[in-house]
């Protein structure tokens, strides 16, 4: 016998009392608003009632041709990236996996590199705008009223 037949009636509903707080979150912030936005794209808004239009704003949306033009773009754009993208990371992955044993740690770094930028220059220019002497937030707004500079990072005040 299975170990998962020997699990009594109760525990085989278990995992899915573990999805509850998961599909409350997704209910409440994207099934909802999701409706919320279909329902106002049925109805002309303006000042005072909402006045219902049905599909109109569709059907222009599909007699705009800037607007065909733009959505085109956009999945050629989309599948065009696919195409290229995915296999070369495929492939990229590969390589590094089955060769250059030596040079592994600087290809991943080098690979890693794009990725890991970001956060460093958010943190680099985080640092910059609240410094407790010199920082742009103390050079914009507490110096010039004339008040003591203030160390943004470590006062609790």
């Amino acid at each position: 016998m299975l170990a998962a037949d020997q699990r009594t009636p109760g525990a085989r509903w278990t995992p899915f009392f573990f999805l509850l707080p998961f599909l409350f979150f997704l209910l409440l912030f994207w099934v909802i608003p999701l409706i919320g936005g279909v329902q106002m794209s049925l109805h002309a808004n303006g000042l005072g009632q909402a006045e219902y239009v049905g599909l109109a704003h569709y059907e222009a949306l599909a007699n705009d041709e800037r607007y065909v033009t733009a959505l085109r773009n956009s999945f050629v754009y989309t599948l065009a990236s696919v195409v290229v993208i995915v296999p070369l990371a495929l492939w990229l992955a590969h390589l590094l996996r089955a060769s250059f044993r030596r040079l592994r740690p600087v290809l991943t770094f080098a690979l890693l590199l794009p990725a890991l930028t970001p956060p460093s220059v958010l943190a680099v220019l985080f640092l910059m705008v609240f410094h407790g002497r010199n920082g742009l937030l103390n050079q914009l707004f507490v110096m010039p009223l004339s008040f003591e500079p203030v160390n943004w990072l470590k006062d609790p005040n």
